[in-house]
Protein backbone atom coordinates (compact mmCIF):
# COMPACT_ATOMS: atom_id res chain seq x y z
CA UNK A 1 0.00 0.00 0.00
CA UNK A 2 2.47 2.67 1.11
CA UNK A 3 4.99 1.88 -1.61
CA UNK A 4 2.39 2.21 -4.35
CA UNK A 5 1.15 5.49 -2.87
CA UNK A 6 4.75 6.77 -2.76
CA UNK A 7 5.28 5.82 -6.41
CA UNK A 8 2.02 7.51 -7.41
CA UNK A 9 2.84 10.71 -5.51
CA UNK A 10 6.37 10.79 -6.94
CA UNK A 11 4.99 10.40 -10.47
CA UNK A 12 2.48 13.21 -9.91
CA UNK A 13 5.23 15.49 -8.59
CA UNK A 14 7.51 14.68 -11.51
CA UNK A 15 4.78 15.14 -14.12
CA UNK A 16 4.03 18.69 -12.97
CA UNK A 17 7.26 19.95 -14.60
CA UNK A 18 7.79 17.33 -17.29
CA UNK A 19 7.66 18.37 -20.94
CA UNK A 20 9.22 15.24 -22.43
CA UNK A 21 6.49 13.91 -24.71
CA UNK A 22 8.39 10.80 -25.79
CA UNK A 23 9.36 9.93 -22.22
CA UNK A 24 5.76 10.21 -21.02
CA UNK A 25 4.58 8.02 -23.87
CA UNK A 26 7.24 5.40 -23.09
CA UNK A 27 6.17 5.39 -19.42
CA UNK A 28 2.52 4.95 -20.41
CA UNK A 29 3.48 2.14 -22.78
CA UNK A 30 5.41 0.36 -20.03
CA UNK A 31 2.45 0.68 -17.63
CA UNK A 32 0.06 -0.66 -20.28
CA UNK A 33 2.45 -3.54 -21.02
CA UNK A 34 2.55 -4.59 -17.37
CA UNK A 35 -1.22 -4.13 -17.12
CA UNK A 36 -1.72 -6.52 -20.05
CA UNK A 37 0.79 -8.95 -18.54
CA UNK A 38 -1.07 -8.99 -15.22
CA UNK A 39 -4.35 -9.44 -17.05
CA UNK A 40 -2.99 -12.44 -18.99
CA UNK A 41 -1.82 -14.06 -15.75
CA UNK A 42 -5.16 -13.33 -14.03
CA UNK A 43 -3.55 -11.12 -11.37
CA UNK A 44 -5.90 -8.25 -10.76
CA UNK A 45 -4.19 -6.83 -7.67
CA UNK A 46 -2.45 -3.94 -9.46
CA UNK A 47 -5.19 -2.98 -11.94
CA UNK A 48 -6.23 0.03 -9.87
CA UNK A 49 -2.62 1.13 -9.48
CA UNK A 50 -2.02 0.90 -13.22
CA UNK A 51 -5.18 2.90 -13.89
CA UNK A 52 -4.07 5.61 -11.44
CA UNK A 53 -0.69 5.86 -13.16
CA UNK A 54 -2.33 6.12 -16.57
CA UNK A 55 -4.69 8.81 -15.22
CA UNK A 56 -1.60 10.84 -14.38
CA UNK A 57 0.33 10.09 -17.58
CA UNK A 58 -2.27 10.51 -20.35
CA UNK A 59 -3.56 13.99 -19.48
CA UNK A 60 0.00 15.26 -19.21
CA UNK A 61 0.90 13.58 -22.50
CA UNK A 62 -2.05 15.26 -24.22
CA UNK A 63 -1.12 18.64 -22.73
CA UNK A 64 2.55 18.42 -23.76
CA UNK A 65 1.61 17.14 -27.21
CA UNK A 66 -0.79 20.04 -27.71
CA UNK A 67 1.99 22.46 -26.69
CA UNK A 68 4.36 20.86 -29.19
CA UNK A 69 1.74 20.89 -31.94
CA UNK A 70 0.89 24.52 -31.25
CA UNK A 71 4.57 25.43 -31.51
CA UNK A 72 4.93 23.60 -34.81
CA UNK A 73 1.86 25.32 -36.22
CA UNK A 74 3.18 28.74 -35.19
CA UNK A 75 6.61 28.03 -36.69
CA UNK A 76 5.18 26.77 -39.97
CA UNK A 77 2.85 29.78 -40.15
CA UNK A 78 5.76 32.15 -39.50
CA UNK A 79 7.93 30.44 -42.10
CA UNK A 80 5.17 30.50 -44.73
CA UNK A 81 4.57 34.20 -44.08
CA UNK A 82 8.31 34.95 -44.33
CA UNK A 83 8.64 32.91 -47.50
CA UNK A 84 5.71 34.63 -49.15
CA UNK A 85 7.13 38.08 -48.38
CA UNK A 86 10.73 37.41 -49.41
CA UNK A 87 11.74 37.68 -53.08
CA UNK A 88 12.21 34.51 -55.06
CA UNK A 89 15.79 33.64 -55.89
CA UNK A 90 16.78 31.08 -58.48
CA UNK A 91 20.39 30.02 -58.58
CA UNK A 92 22.07 28.34 -61.53
CA UNK A 93 23.16 24.77 -60.88
CA UNK A 94 26.59 24.48 -59.38
CA UNK A 95 29.13 22.55 -61.50
CA UNK A 96 30.89 21.26 -58.39
CA UNK A 97 27.60 19.88 -57.05
CA UNK A 98 26.84 17.99 -60.26
CA UNK A 99 30.41 16.65 -60.32
CA UNK A 100 30.17 15.44 -56.71
CA UNK A 101 26.83 13.78 -57.43
CA UNK A 102 28.13 11.98 -60.50
CA UNK A 103 31.27 10.95 -58.61
CA UNK A 104 29.27 9.52 -55.72
CA UNK A 105 26.94 7.69 -58.11
CA UNK A 106 29.81 6.14 -60.05
CA UNK A 107 31.52 5.20 -56.79
CA UNK A 108 28.41 3.52 -55.40
CA UNK A 109 27.87 1.60 -58.64
CA UNK A 110 31.41 0.27 -58.68
CA UNK A 111 30.94 -1.31 -55.24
Amino acid sequence: GRTLILIHKSLETYMENCYDCIGIMICAHIVMHYHALMKRRNLGALVGFHNKLLQVLWPRFNYVLSLRYGGIVMVSFTVSVCLSISPTLTLPPSPSLSFSLSLSLSFSLSL
